[in-house]
């Protein structure tokens, strides 16, 4: 079962398993409300059995220092962007609209770096972690960001695309570009490797859940935009 944990600029979740993982920290400071979303499901922090990074952005990694040292969980994230994570840094921020410039100079910033107990290249199988699950890389929105695709076809695909605008406030269930990509061309293929897999239903950083004939609308259109330049 899949628990969205909505935070100040991002969605978390929590795959309930037999032991819990979570799907990313948010910003900053927002430990405290991970811990009652958990308790709220009637887990403690300890009872954690992994921290899954999407991604290494301040919004998606911000309270993993704070969470792994009063909770002892350990944590993974692809290598691409364990730097990141390490040092506590955004790492290459491609804006592609005002409001992603705007996010830029005024939202986004460092965060409490974090070490990572397990580091991955291309796919885990999660059975070892008690859940029915792979983690696959989805590269695009930056170079190590990945996805959980689930047995039952859905997957938690951090920021790979977003649902609606204003950080899902309007047309949640809509996908479209983040405000942040460095390779366009890496975020079709990416989507292009969940549909292959079979994933029915997207989890997203930001809005969401969007179902899959939508994406593969926006998929689509972004191929024939594509053909055209």
């Amino acid at each position: 079962m899949i628990v969205r944990i909505p935070l100040r600029l991002s969605n978390a979740y929590l795959i309930k398993g037999q032991q819990p993982v979570l799907i990313d920290t948010g910003c900053p400071g927002e430990e405290q409300n991970i811990i009652r979303a958990l308790e709220a499901h009637r887990y403690s922090l300890r009872d954690l059995r992994l921290i899954i990074h999407t991604h290494a952005h301040m919004d998606h990694a911000g309270s993993t220092a704070a969470l792994t040292a009063l909770g002892g969980t350990p944590s993974l994230i692809h290598s691409r962007d364990y730097d990141h994570l390490l040092h506590g840094q955004n790492g290459i921020v491609k804006y592609n609209s005002l409001a992603g410039w705007f996010i830029y100079r005024f939202l986004l910033h460092g965060y409490p770096g974090a070490k990572a107990d397990i580091i991955f290249e291309k796919k885990i199988d999660l059975q070892d972690f008690g859940i029915e699950a792979k983690l696959v890389h989805t590269p695009g929105h930056t170079a190590g960001s990945c996805s959980v695709v689930m047995s039952n076809g859905e997957a938690l695909v951090g920021d790979l695309f977003i649902g609606g605008w204003l950080g899902g406030w309007i047309d949640p269930n809509w996908p479209t570009y983040h405000f942040f990509t460095e390779d366009k061309e890496l975020v079709h293929r990416s989507i292009r490797k969940l549909l292959d897999m079979g994933v029915e239903k997207f989890h997203t950083g930001h809005g969401g859940p969007i179902n899959r004939k939508e994406v593969e609308k926006f998929l689509e259109k972004a191929s024939r935009k594509d053909a055209k330049s």
